[in-house]
C-alpha cells in the first residue's frame, strides 16, 4: 500500500511540511516520486517515520536521529545512554530548584517571631 504525504501525515501525527523537511535534510526519503512530482511512501517509510517520532519525543536531536538510521542502530545505545544522562542532570537540576521554593514558600508562610 502506498501512502501520500497527507496520509502519512495523518498516520504518523506529524505535519506535511515536517514530512517535506526531513525528504529535504534526508532523513525520510519517499519509496518513489511520481512524474508530477508527488511523494510516495510505502510501510518501510512510515515504519521509520514512527521511530523519528519516537526519538523525537525522546528530545533527541535530528542529527543523532540520522547517526542512528544511517548506521542501522550501532550508535543508537551510546546516544540513548547519552541522552539519559543528559535528562538525569536536567531531573536533578529541577530537583534543586523545586527544594529552593519550597524553602522560600516555607520562609514566606512561617510567622515571625
Amino acid at each position: 500500500m502506498s501512502y501520500t504525504v497527507k496520509s502519512l501525515a495523518q498516520l504518523s501525527g506529524v505535519s506535511i511540511s515536517t514530512i517535506h523537511f526531513y525528504d529535504k535534510i534526508g532523513l525520510l526519503k519517499p519509496a518513489r516520486r511520481a512524474s508530477n512530482g508527488y511523494r510516495y511512501y510505502e510501510k518501510e517509510q512510515l515504519l521509520l517515520l514512527k521511530e523519528i517520532v519516537f526519538y523525537k519525543d525522546l528530545g533527541i536531536e535530528l542529527s543523532e536521529i540520522m547517526i542512528i538510521i544511517e548506521n542501522n542502530g550501532d550508535e543508537e545505545l551510546a546516544i540513548l545512554k547519552r541522552h539519559k544522562d543528559i535528562l538525569m542532570h536536567i531531573i536533578s537540576d529541577n530537583q534543586k530548584l523545586i527544594e529552593k521554593i519550597d524553602e522560600h514558600i516555607r520562609t514566606l508562610t512561617t510567622p515571625n517571631k
